[in-house]
């Protein structure tokens, strides 16, 4: 059974312990939900992931996987239009008319050309995380994504993201209540988390 595992994992901010030599295991292929408090760790449990963040201990299975990553900040270049955006990120051409289509699969129905400058913020949120979704990728990794999304949009995005995650492995943090009903494929709690014994789920 093919499987991401956190071993022995530990971090802490000064005093501030984050992780204390944390086991997990997922399985590939699924959606899983990170949830808990703010500060028990799930957007640094994404980042260490990610290679962003330093840590102690090791994750195995992620070796030589393509990612696609949606952060909590958008991160676009507001000086560069909605295709140059997502060019900056993708590894190879991007198809003009294909990318057209998917921003009006999630309400978008603007000019691919238009200056990420231009965008509301709810507008620019959508832009990323069809950034993010637009190549195919062996993991995706969702820091938050429906945060300003308003309720006529809201479900068209959903839509989306689960057409372009069917069948990935997909992390995807998350707050509101439709998130963690939708979405409960497999959920890790960090709320809950016990040091003292390897958890895998399955």
């Amino acid at each position: 059974m093919a499987m991401i595992c956190l071993h022995n994992i530990s971090k802490r901010y000064g005093r501030n312990i984050i992780f204390d030599k944390f086991n997990y295991c997922f399985q590939k292929g699924q959606i899983h939900l990170i949830k808990g408090k703010s500060g028990t760790g799930k957007t640094t449990l994404l980042r260490m992931m990610l290679g962003l963040e330093s840590f102690e201990g090791s994750i195995s299975g992620m070796e030589n996987a393509k990612l696609g990553v949606v952060f909590q900040e958008n991160r676009l270049i507001d000086s560069l239009t909605i295709y140059d955006n997502v060019r900056l990120v993708a590894s190879e051409k991007v198809d003009k008319n294909r990318l057209a289509k998917e921003l009006e699969e999630v309400g978008l129905k603007v000019d691919i050309f238009q200056k990420v400058s231009t965008l509301s913020g709810g507008m620019k949120r959508r832009v990323t995380i069809v950034r993010g979704l637009f190549e195919e990728a062996d993991i995706y990794i969702l820091d938050e994504p429906f945060k300003e999304i308003d309720r006529e949009n809201d479900e068209k995005l959903r839509a989306y993201f689960e057409k372009k995650v069917s069948g990935k492995t997909t992390f995807i943090t998350g707050h509101d209540s439709v998130t963690l009903t939708r979405y409960k494929t497999h959920v890790l709690d960090l709320d809950e988390v016990s040091y003292e014994s390897t958890t895998t789920i399955s």
